[in-house]
């Protein structure tokens, strides 16, 4: 077999353990997000939805780690935001988890400078779409000195983030460990089915536009349950991945 042959294979190969990744962890968190869900949607619950699923991320993709150690050692490191320039997607229940965690944490800043902080955000990048965004490098509003100041309660998208690039992320050159990556896929798509399965809100939105109106919107969760299109100016559809 020549050398093109067997890096074709390998390719499949690698493509194929990916696919897996994705498909169980959209299983996994399908089935943990309606089992919470089963009771009746509640405030409680849907918090409970939002907290348990950024749980299952990170003892899921610590479990990978381990047995699939990355070629590359992640770069990742407190104090590197690089990926935190970019949009990030994240449905209801994690929007209204950040902002419960921003409300009741004790946070370096004070709770009125972050509402501001997110509003400016969501204003300026309310019209941009996911490469105009990347492009305009605009910095998501809970960064404070490029450290995440919602960091325990950060959505699904950004635990998918990382680099095993030497010396941290290096725009389009950037490499990845891939199964952290589709896991963090796999579990949002999982949860949004989850929520439409339950006859809620299944769209994906862009967080600070959407972290906006949950903190400035009183009674946000029961508005939300109650069918309002409370985020609809923050849209971006389904959660979906191409496998």
């Amino acid at each position: 077999m020549g050398k093109a042959s067997r890096r074709k294979r390998e390719h499949r190969g690698a493509e194929r353990l990916l696919e897996d990744f994705w498909r169980e962890a959209f299983k996994a968190e399908h089935k943990r997000a309606g089992e919470i869900l089963a009771s009746g949607p509640t405030m409680g619950s849907i918090l409970e939805v939002g907290r348990a699923a950024c749980e299952f991320a990170d003892f899921t993709i610590g479990q990978v780690k381990q047995e699939f150690e990355p070629a590359s050692p992640i770069a990742c490191r407190p104090g590197c935001a690089e990926c935190c320039l970019v949009e990030v997607l994240a449905t209801a229940p994690e929007v209204f988890y950040v902002a419960t965690d921003l409300q009741t944490r004790p946070l370096p800043l004070d709770l009125s400078t972050v509402r501001q902080r997110v509003t400016a955000v969501a204003e300026k990048t309310i019209h941009l779409n996911a490469q105009q965004r990347a492009d305009a490098k605009v910095a998501c509003p809970l960064l404070d000195d490029s450290r995440c100041i919602a960091y325990p309660a950060r959505p699904l998208t950004c635990r998918g983030m990382n680099s095993v690039t030497p010396g941290g992320c290096r725009g389009d050159d950037t490499m990845i460990f891939g199964p952290q990556k589709r896991i963090a896929d796999g579990l949002l798509a999982g949860l949004s089915a989850a929520l439409v399965e339950a006859e809620l809100d299944g769209n994906v939105y862009e967080l600070a536009i959407a972290l906006s109106i949950a903190l400035e919107t009183p009674d946000a969760i029961a508005k939300w349950l109650a069918g309002e299109p409370l985020f609809a100016p923050a849209l971006r559809g389904f959660a979906r991945a191409a496998i």
